[in-house]
């Protein structure tokens, strides 16, 4: 009865400050902080814990839908969302289209774009987030048409938690941790980043390849790619994974074909990855710290060249590890980590398949990152600029983390 009591008492403060998170603005960083450091304590207990799946089920249902009452207030991305499903559904493909130069009239055309964050830039969400925005832009009025786009997220992570009730039910409580993460309601369903569509399929595609099905691997793992593009950098690892060259070429197949209906305006899309690489930067760690040095050597902004060398790196290592003799679950993790750690932009919503692999992965201290990723939004303070102190406290403790989780179970990397 007193544990029941204690699980009642964690479930309303948990709730209680996720209410609080989904009022606040991003300039009122220090109480929003707070609030998120309520979130995280519980749920860490509830992990440790390892309460039943039915309480963190109810938890993960009820915190998505204290977001519909509002507009997100971390992140203005909806803006572009909107715009792009609205192009889509007057019949024009909105990607590699930049919306400043956008001729055609549509609904609160002004107001999207001088609110939108990235008016001069192409678009480059795929085909399957693209369907999405266009389902949100069916209603009336932006936060119905955000709802309608956190609830295509809801759907998605759904479906994950169908398959792993009727295929992997002892996944079931990982999954279950996974969907509470407050990073994961808070940046997916509050701030409708579609990491958190992908997450379940990406999931799925990972269960399915260790147990050698093809279908159900190809199927998931193309869905992730057609909702966003980030995916592809596990293809060396589940290559590798049975080697399951039929596998690849077969979700090669499914994501052209996805494409196919879009592809008129890819060239300009690759030129609006080109530059993600050259321009952006945003919470990084290693980047900001060689670009710092360049600055000082240089006395100009490097990025042009130093964003592409750090892909360049970054592909190497996640080959590397792709092809390695480690198992799936920790190369999945690694390689993000590889991904995000050599990235010029590091947004919060960019760790959610961290928190899902690192739960997978058995390296549960790596979960510190979903909290303290939060403190990037001290960026808005102010002059809109990099605040190092709590960059350096952020990834101080991410590294901390990854330091002992490798002592405590070291990886094969380079050799067997």
């Amino acid at each position: 009865m007193l544990k029941k009591l204690l699980y009642f008492g964690l479930a309303v403060i948990f709730l209680f400050a996720v209410v609080l998170v989904s009022v606040t603005p991003r300039l009122e960083f220090e109480l929003l902080l707070i609030e998120l450091f309520f979130a995280f304590s519980v749920w860490f207990l509830l992990l440790r814990e390892r309460v039943n799946v039915t309480l963190l089920l109810i938890l993960a249902v009820a915190a998505r839908f204290v977001f519909f009452w509002e507009l997100p207030l971390l992140s203005d991305d909806f803006y572009r969302f909107i715009w792009d499903g609205q192009l889509l559904l007057d019949g024009i493909n909105p990607i590699g289209k930049i919306p400043s130069e956008v001729q055609v009239e549509i609904a609160n055309k002004a107001l999207l774009l001088r609110e939108m964050n990235s008016a001069q830039y192409p678009s480059v969400y795929p085909p399957f987030h693209q369907l999405a925005m266009a389902f949100g832009a069916l209603f009336d009025g932006f936060l119905n048409q955000v709802n309608g786009m956190r609830l295509m997220i809801i759907f998605c992570e759904s479906l994950g938690l169908i398959y792993f009730f009727r295929f992997a039910k002892s996944l079931l409580p990982i999954y279950s941790a996974y969907l509470i993460n407050p990073l994961v309601v808070v940046e997916g369903v509050g701030n409708v980043h579609f990491e958190a569509a992908l997450m379940p399929f990406l999931a799925i595609a990972l269960h399915s390849a260790t147990r050698n099905e093809k279908f159900k691997t190809s199927f998931s793992y193309a869905t992730a790619i057609l909702i966003k593009l980030n995916p592809l950098i596990l293809m060396p690892a589940l290559l590798k994974e049975r080697k399951s060259f039929k596998t690849v070429l077969f979700t090669l197949g499914l994501v052209v074909l996805g494409f196919l209906p879009f592809v008129s305006g890819m060239v300009d899309s690759i030129e609006g990855f080109g530059l993600f690489f050259r321009t952006f930067e945003f919470n990084a760690s290693v980047y900001y710290f060689l670009s710092e040095i360049g600055k000082m050597l240089l006395g100009y902004n490097p990025i042009s060249v130093l964003g592409p060398l750090l892909a360049v790196f970054a592909l190497l290592l996640i080959l590397r590890v792709g092809l390695s003799k480690m198992e799936l679950n920790d190369k999945a993790l690694l390689t993000y980590l590889i991904f995000l750690l050599l990235s010029s932009t590091v947004h919060p919503w960019y760790i959610i398949p961290v928190v899902y692999f690192s739960l997978i992965a058995k390296r549960q201290l790596i979960l510190i990152w979903s909290f303290t990723a939060f403190f990037s939004y001290s960026h808005y303070l102010g002059i809109i600029e990099p605040k190092y102190g709590w960059i350096l406290a952020e990834y101080a403790m991410l590294f901390t983390a990854m330091i002992y989780e490798y002592r405590r179970r070291p990886i094969q990397l380079f050799r067997g």
